[in-house]
């Protein structure tokens, strides 16, 4: 029904324009002269132009440009969320729901990266930039330090993501879930490797190339297809420094249960 025709709305308009002009600002601070005066052509006149015609849509959406501008020190609902902290970037994850880390062009997901309002600058004397100590930081120290809150994995496509648990328990990991058995040989003989010996990726990666002979990039794939399938897990003990493997079961064995 279009809102002119609305008996309420319609009512309104009228009781309002006879008023004083001056009102339909308050009624709606979009308002202009000419919109008012088209507005009230439409409600009065049988033969005035519609809503459409005189843009109504940009009455009741204002540009997202001209709203900022008008409120410069406030952060329009359209603006990226600039983080610059550890609690800005936790709150944004759960927010969102899942992340990315550093982000993709074909990724869905919005990420960190492109959310951290960090200067990307490296230092003279060397080393990282400002931004990716901040990010390379958080996305191992917010799932350490909210374990039953974040989770840390990767997702189809091999994007490194932080997920909100909920999220994760209750829709990624029943929709993403692939038993091992359905894997390649090699990623099978990954897993028996993490579970007999939760490992670290150097040592493990030795073990397995020792026994199958196969490549640091094979192995690499093979790692990859076992977190996004759900498989395996990087342990969030604080004091291990380095990705610690250990087999889903470990961290979330009512989970795996549930969906065996």
């Amino acid at each position: 029904m279009s809102l002119l025709n609305h008996a309420g709305v319609h009512n309104k308009i009228i009781a309002t324009c006879a008023r004083t002009p001056l009102c339909w600002l308050q009624f709606c601070p979009c308002m202009t002269v000419t919109k008012i005066w088209h507005l009230v052509s439409a409600a009065l006149l049988p033969n005035a132009p519609s809503e459409r015609s005189f843009g109504w849509e940009s009455l009741v959406r204002p540009d997202p440009a001209k709203a900022r501008s008008a409120t410069p020190h406030s952060r329009s609902a359209l603006d990226k969320i600039m983080l610059t902290t550890f609690d800005d970037a936790y709150r944004f994850v759960l927010d969102q729901k899942i992340c990315t880390v550093f982000g993709s062009k074909n990724s869905p997901h919005p990420s960190l990266w492109d959310n951290t309002d960090l200067s990307e600058q490296k230092p003279k004397a060397g080393g990282w930039s400002p931004k990716v100590m901040a990010v390379w930081d958080w996305k191992t120290r917010i799932p350490q330090t909210y374990p039953e809150a974040i989770f840390y994995g990767k997702v189809p496509g091999g994007d490194a993501v932080l997920m909100e648990m909920q999220h994760f328990r209750s829709v990624h990991y029943p929709c993403t879930f692939q038993p091992v058995i359905q894997l390649d040989s090699l990623a099978q003989d990954v897993y028996q490797a993490i579970r007999l010996e939760p490992a670290y990726t150097g040592p493990l990666r030795k073990r397995v190339i020792q026994r199958t002979a196969c490549t640091k990039s094979q192995f690499d794939t093979a790692l990859k297809k076992l977190q996004v399938s759900l498989n395996i897990v990087r342990s969030n003990d604080p004091k291990l420094k380095n990705d610690f493997w250990l087999p889903m079961r470990e961290v979330h064995l009512d989970l795996v249960q549930l969906h065996e």
